[in-house]
Parts: C-alpha cells; structure tokens; sequence
C-alpha cells in the first residue's frame, strides 16, 4: 500500500487535518482520487527534496506534493481531471500556482511572525521536539521559515501590504468560485485538493487573524470549506 509522510498524525489544534496545507493537499487529492494510502509520520531529513510530505509507492519515494500527484494520475490514472478542457487546465493550473506561491507565502508569514499564532504554533510542535534543545530548535524553524518569505518577496513587505495583498487573491477565489459546488464547476478536480489545504489552514485556525476574519467573511469560501469536509474528511 502507498506510504504518506507526513508530520505527526494528531490534528493541528485540534482542528486542522495538518498544520501543513500541502499535506492537506495530497491526502485530500488521495481520498479523492480513491487511491489506498497509510498515513505514516515522515522525517524531513529522510525525505527526497529535504521536505514533507513524500510518499513510497512499490519502494520508490517521491516528494513534492504537485509532483507526487502527477506521479498518482500517470500510475492510477486521472478521474478527477481527465475531462477538464484545455482553458480549464489553465485555469487550474494559474489558480494552483497563485495559491502555492503567493497566498500561501502571505499566510506563512502572518502565521510565524506574529507573536499570537506563533505561540500556538510553538506548543503544537514543542512535545514532538528533543528536551533542553527544543527551544533553540524552534527558533531555527521559525527563523528559517521567516526568511523564505523574505527570499520569495513577500517578507520583504509591511505587515499591511502583505495582509492587502493576501486579501485581494481571497476575493479573487470567490469570485472564480461564485455559485459553485467546486471551484472548476459542480464536478472537484484536483485544483479542489489544493484550494481546501490551503484555504482550511487559513480560515480554521485557533487564532484571531486579520486575514482569517475577512476571509470569513466570505460565506461561499465558508460553505466551500466545509463541503469539502463533510464529502472527504468524515473523521475530522
């Protein structure tokens, strides 16, 4: 059976599936596409690209959670995306990259840079992190991710502008999801399994966020949220 790595099973607060929405990401695709999977908690040290998530299908390990997925629809097919026309695979593929590289880089830095949801990020990962040292750990987490953001451009802004900038791509997801069940219509295609991730761990966490409020705000992201997670996480 196909091995998931990913961080350690308990939900993030309580709430989230994973505190990683690319996680989110390939273990929604992976229900959705119906694909058997065991869910096993990975090392980032041991996995191909240096992080999580990866899988192991038939011995051979994979990372990159979009190319792990296309890994997935070449072995066991395409029954999400398979009857998607050419301008709609380029619309899920613009929206995809808008989310995986710019909101989600918006969403990184309010999360870590902010004292509040950094010191529930902080005691999620504390008890999964060696005694003593732990705390200097944390730090180059922190330190790291926070500089990735600045490396991507996004760090490099006020907190406002960056919160101006996330918003305007929230307005953009609602205006592409309108009255749909899914965001390429009323069928999901895989472009569903990266919008939930990502929105799910914008909008649910424990929190007070100026961009989980306006985002809120919108009732057709709201209902979208939880119709994906009433069709395909049952157990959350």
């Amino acid at each position: 059976m196909l091995e998931l790595y990913q961080p350690p099973r308990p939900k993030a607060w309580g709430i989230l599936p994973n505190m990683s929405p690319f996680c989110v990401k390939l273990e929604t695709y992976l229900r959705m596409a119906k694909i058997p999977h065991e869910v096993k908690s990975g090392n980032p040290r041991k996995a191909p690209k240096g992080k999580i998530p990866y899988i192991i299908d038939d011995g051979k390990m994979t990372g990159d959670a979009g190319l792990i997925i296309d890994s997935l629809k070449t072995k066991y097919g395409d029954p999400l995306d398979q009857n998607l026309s050419a301008k709609e695979r380029a619309i899920l593929l613009a929206t995809r990259r808008m989310m995986e590289e710019h909101t989600y880089f918006a969403v990184l830095y309010l999360r870590w840079s902010t004292p509040n949801s950094f010191e529930y990020v902080k005691n999620f990962f504390m008890p999964f992190l060696p005694p003593i040292i732990g705390g200097p750990i944390m730090g180059k987490i922190r330190s790291s991710l926070l500089a990735s953001t600045r490396a991507q451009g996004m760090g490099r802004h006020t907190r406002e502008e960056i919160i101006g900038l996330a918003k305007a791509d929230i307005d953009a997801y609602s205006a592409l999801l309108g009255d749909n069940l899914f965001f390429l219509g009323d069928s999901p295609t895989s472009l569903d399994a990266t919008m939930f991730g990502f929105l799910i761990n914008a909008m649910w966490v424990p929190w007070d966020c100026e961009l989980k409020s306006y985002a809120l705000g919108k009732q057709n992201l709201v209902d979208y949220v939880e119709r994906m997670k009433t069709t395909y996480w049952k157990d959350l």
